[in-house]
């Protein structure tokens, strides 16, 4: 019979920094050190600096973050850096075309980081998520945020709704 021992919380953590390789290297209270942990983010989208989990190279959780907010500044600013080094959602500010109105459809957008052509497999790859916000993920699986479709310019707002209907 396993036993499963519960993951340790920010309090128990003594020290976390980087090796000569730049990977996180953990420090807890009861002397466990663990190599090449990552955060990873249980609600990357709706609350990303809540429940925040430290786990090891094998990705069992070592560490559960209820709220980033709460850890000592250098903890939390390494923490910041690495999933601003994994993160990558460009956010979606205007549509210039679609290629037509069946599967799959080219997409020529402007994002927060440049403007992007992609192609879209399926109309079910925009999805909504909430009243405001929609995520567009592309063939190859990067995803696209779209934080207000009420607040962009109407051309690219009548692109959203013909996939959000």
């Amino acid at each position: 019979m396993s036993t499963k021992h519960p993951a340790a919380t920010f309090s128990d953590i003594v020290q976390l920094e980087r090796d000569a390789q730049g990977d996180l290297i953990l420090r807890l209270r009861d002397g466990t050190r663990h190599v090449s942990v990552r955060p990873v983010r249980g609600f990357p989208i709706t609350q990303p600096d809540y429940g925040i989990s430290l786990v090891d190279a094998d990705a069992r959780e070592v560490v559960w973050i209820e709220n980033l907010g709460n850890c000592r500044d250098d903890v939390c600013s390494l923490i910041r850096d690495e999933l601003a080094m994994r993160d990558f959602l460009p956010v979606i500010e205007r549509i210039y075309s679609i290629s037509h109105n069946r599967e799959p459809s080219e997409w020529d957008v402007q994002t927060d980081r440049g403007r992007v052509h992609f192609v879209l497999n399926v109309m079910e790859d925009v999805r909504r998520l909430d009243a405001k916000r929609a995520m567009v993920t592309d063939a190859n699986k990067v995803q696209y945020l779209v934080t207000n479709v009420a607040h962009l310019d109407a051309t690219t707002r009548r692109f959203m709704e013909r996939y959000l209907a």
